[in-house]
C-alpha cells in the first residue's frame, strides 16, 4: 500500500467518495471523465513509477488507445517527445527511460450471498500499467486534448 498524501474524490460509477493519491488524482479524474474505469493507483509505487489498475483488459486497452488517438495529430507525431512516449506505452525501451510495463492478475469470483458454502463462478482478470512518472505531464496532456475535442463535438 502507498504512503502519499491524499484527497477525497467521488467515484462516478459508484457515486461515493474514494481517497485517492495528490499526485495522480487529476489523471484519474480526467479517465474517469472519458469513460475509463479504474480500480485502484499509486503515484509512486515504486521509484520513479506511477501505477493504475484496472478493472478489465478492455479499460486498459481503451485508455491506452485513446492516447494513441490523440498522438496521431499531425502536430504531434513529429515531436520526438511523443515518438518515445509511443514507444514506451508499447512496452519497449527508447534509451532514455523505462518502457511502460503491463500485467494481469486473477481474481476468483465466488457465489456465497445466499450460501454458506462458497462456490467458484468464475476468475476475472484485473489489468495494471506500471509507467514513468516523467510520462506523466504527457500522458495528461493527451487526455486533456482529447477532453477538450470530446467537449467541442455537438451532441
Amino acid at each position: 500500500m502507498c504512503d502519499h498524501e491524499q484527497t477525497a474524490v467521488i467515484h462516478p460509477g459508484e457515486n461515493s467518495t474514494m481517497d485517492i493519491d495528490e499526485g495522480i488524482a487529476p489523471l484519474i479524474l480526467a479517465m474517469w471523465e472519458a469513460g475509463i474505469m479504474t480500480s485502484s493507483s499509486c503515484q509512486e509505487i515504486e521509484p520513479g513509477i506511477m501505477w493504475i489498475e484496472f478493472p478489465s483488459s478492455e479499460d486498459l486497452e481503451d485508455f491506452l488507445t485513446l492516447l494513441t488517438l490523440v498522438l496521431d495529430d499531425e502536430q504531434l507525431f513529429s515531436s520526438d517527445a511523443y515518438a518515445s512516449l509511443r514507444t514506451r506505452m508499447q512496452g519497449r525501451a527508447d534509451g532514455s527511460t523505462c518502457p511502460w510495463r503491463y500485467e494481469a492478475h486473477p481474481l476468483e469470483c465466488r457465489d456465497d450471498i445466499y450460501s454458506a458454502v462458497s462456490i467458484c463462478c468464475g476468475i476475472a482478470l484485473t489489468v495494471s500499467a506500471r509507467f514513468p512518472a516523467q510520462d506523466y505531464p504527457l500522458v495528461i496532456e493527451l487526455l486533456g486534448r482529447y477532453l477538450h475535442h470530446s467537449r467541442a463535438l455537438p451532441a
